[in-house]
């Protein structure tokens, strides 16, 4: 159960078949309200007893809380994707804090799991950048650390935007998680948009439920809504969020200097 990789449970051992009929019940403890910032991993190994067990492939299951059935059992059959012929690009755990009185939305960018290795022994060194736009337009980014030969980094960084209120529904984030290059440019792992346009489903809810719903509700309570959601990568970024020009204000302000000019005739 992710976040915390260290809760595991293992299947008895089925020798010699590749349909293989467990039947076995596994248990972990979770309270309701952080279901939907965890992801279900299910592992399926090939049993060696001298040397390390090989990974045939993965299920991950996301939305936990909205596939959960309090009453009763649900059944689900999913396909076990190789590792060597997966599509999944990684998942990022983000967590949005939006303080309506300051007008600032905070990101915490707490881990990225199943990233893309890059570099020949099979790592990559990733960090997280967060853009800002506004209708379209890129108003600020920042960056986290760096996590040298990583695939699964933790971060628990926060970056701090100003939001103001007016701005709100033109705003959207570019997450993008980068790999860091000593030499040349750095390389796309995956990308995911928070906003009124994201063109995910996660990214949406995150940003309906966090900041629209924290900044127009009047009668809530002066401590601001975090919340924490998994995000599936995307391997590349959008196009109509590709070559965007950066933001300016329409009116500048005038800078005015007053000086005092004294003419001179030729003569001496």
């Amino acid at each position: 159960l992710l976040q915390e990789r260290h809760h595991y449970c293992r299947s008895r051992i089925h020798k010699k078949t590749e349909n293989a009929e467990f039947n076995e019940v596994f248990s972990f403890e979770a309270p309701i309200d952080g279901l939907s910032s965890r992801m279900l991993q299910l592992t399926v190994y090939d049993y060696e007893r001298i040397k390390r067990h090989d990974i045939i492939g993965n299920v991950i299951m996301r939305d936990l809380l909205e596939k959960s059935d309090l009453s009763s059992w649900t059944e689900y059959t999913m396909h076990v994707v190789d590792n060597d012929k997966k599509d999944d690009y990684g998942d990022i755990l983000l967590y949005l804090n939006f303080n309506k009185n300051d007008e600032k939305l905070h990101f915490t960018v707490a881990r990225a799991y199943n990233l893309r290795p890059m570099d020949i022994t099979g790592a990559s060194d990733p960090y997280v950048k967060i853009i800002q736009l506004n209708q379209r337009k890129r108003v600020k980014k920042k960056k986290t650390s760096i996590k040298r030969a990583n695939l699964h980094p933790v971060y628990n960084e926060n970056l701090t935007f100003d939001l103001p209120r007016q701005q709100i529904r033109d705003t959207s984030f570019l997450v993008k998680v980068m790999d860091w290059d000593r030499i040349g440019s750095d390389d796309l792992l995956g990308c995911c948009i928070i906003g009124s346009e994201s063109v995910t489903k996660e990214g949406r809810e995150q940003w309906e439920r966090c900041v629209l719903q924290s900044s127009e509700e009047s009668n809530c309570s002066q401590e601001s809504l975090t919340n924490g959601m998994w995000h599936s990568l995307l391997p590349d970024v959008p196009e109509d969020f590709c070559r965007l020009p950066n933001f300016s204000k329409e009116k500048k302000e005038r800078r005015s200097m007053r000086f005092r000019l004294k003419t001179f005739s030729g003569r001496r």
